[in-house]
């Protein structure tokens, strides 16, 4: 027995959006959540530097941890600022991924001793665009046992 079903303009469209999402709710629900880690309770090594050229200023951060764990991080600057702001863009963005790998203790090597006896307390920061830089910086080194240096 066969039905013509021609006649009432039946067509047959496919779904692929909804299979798509069907998929994604499938692996979703079946993908196990990995539980927090601890934090990591080993020593950390950071070293920020900054470079400037005619096409602009970047900042570097090298982080070590273990043996096995070395993180290399660059990024570019989109405007044009002093070498201390650039330092301190450069040790916020290491205690950004200090918080992200979950560190509790750190040492933070820096080539600007202006920049270093400002954090340690040693000098007093007069530039109201670097205080507000230092003072974010101080919150975030409260939450790691950190030692700045030259």
């Amino acid at each position: 027995m066969a039905v013509i079903i021609g006649a009432y303009d039946i067509r047959y469209i496919p779904r692929t959006i909804l299979k798509a999402q069907v998929l994604t709710y499938f692996i979703a629900e079946l993908t196990p959540v990995p539980k927090r880690e601890e934090k990591l309770k080993e020593q950390w090594n950071v070293w920020v530097d900054k470079t400037s050229s005619s096409s602009g200023v970047g900042i570097g951060v090298v982080l070590e941890g273990s043996p096995k764990a070395k993180l290399k991080y660059a990024a570019k600057l989109a405007f044009r600022t002093t070498n201390n702001v650039t330092k301190y863009k450069a040790i916020l963005m290491a205690l950004r991924i200090f918080k992200e790998v979950r560190a509790l203790k750190a040492n933070i090597y820096c080539d600007s001793q202006l920049a270093v006896n400002q954090l340690q307390g040693n000098f007093q920061v007069r530039d109201q665009n670097l205080r507000r830089y230092e003072l974010w910086i101080q919150n975030m080194l409260a939450e790691i046992q950190t030692d700045v240096e030259t």
